[in-house]
């Protein structure tokens, strides 16, 4: 047999480099995507937050002491016994407040507890006949920072009492104007989470805003540990006694040591 000669044996040369080159070609491509894939799920996992900042750093170790002041009403409004109740407040101080780092991923954290004085309330559209019993103070909680969604995605801190799921007890006396519809043996609890938007969002400043909005926040993301790629969509919801509550409320933060400091998605 003749050896492959001239021009044909080039041609087969040429077919046979132009394999070569694509199959490499195809093996560099899935390499890459690998590669993307594995930078894409290691952002992912290193994402968490938000993250508390103070003085133009994240906060990741450590406890700054945390006072908040009422600005104007706080309002708890439900049901009891098929009739419409309303809390007003209008005194609310922070006991204990602190903000902590909680390391590079996962998310910020607080806790503390509130209490409420000066406060009036009014069951079935009267507002003389029953008066809650003062003060009004919340079991330790705690508290995270979440994010949830609107017309752009916010900042939030998702409150929950430190055990179990009670935040306080409100009793109803008898007040001026008669005997109270709705006084018991039994106190009325107060159950739940419930969620504050965090303003302002990625600004450090002496002051920032917890505003628990008149439409309710009923749903956040939460990033539990650093191991989580994606967050957990959690439900937000309140109670008192076994009936939906609403809490309307805002209050200015401040650190005790009047350093600057504010919410950041990283």
């Amino acid at each position: 047999m003749y050896p492959i000669e001239g021009p044909f044996r080039h041609q087969s040369g040429r077919k046979e480099a132009s394999r070569m080159f694509k199959m490499r070609f195809a093996l560099l491509g899935v390499l890459a995507l690998f590669v993307v894939s594995g930078i894409g799920a290691s952002t992912a996992s290193a994402t968490g937050g938000p993250f508390w900042h103070v003085n133009g750093g994240k906060f990741a170790q450590g406890t700054q002491q945390l006072k908040l002041q009422l600005k104007g009403i706080a309002v708890l409004t439900s049901t009891v016994s098929l009739m419409a109740v309303r809390v007003e407040c209008r005194n609310s101080v922070s006991e204990g407040a602190a903000i902590e780092g909680s390391g590079p991923q996962k998310p910020g954290q607080a806790k503390g507890r509130l209490a409420f004085t000066s406060c009036t309330s009014v069951v079935a559209g009267n507002g003389t006949k029953c008066k809650p019993q003062e003060p009004i103070t919340t079991n330790q909680t705690k508290s995270h920072l979440v994010t949830f969604t609107g017309n752009q995605s916010k900042f939030a801190e998702l409150f929950e009492p430190q055990q179990g799921s009670t935040f306080t007890n409100i009793s109803f006396l008898d007040g001026p104007g008669g005997t109270c519809p709705i006084k018991s043996g039994n106190p009325f609890p107060v159950k739940g989470t419930v969620a504050a938007e965090l303003l302002p969002k990625e600004s450090e400043v002496q002051e920032g805003q917890l505003v628990f909005p008149e439409t309710p926040i009923t749903k956040v993301f939460l990033f539990e540990n650093e191991q989580k790629v994606q967050p957990d969509e959690l439900g937000v919801s309140l109670a008192l006694g076994a009936n939906e509550a609403h809490f309307i409320a805002g209050y200015g933060a401040r650190l005790s040591d009047n350093k600057v400091f504010g919410v950041w998605s990283t």
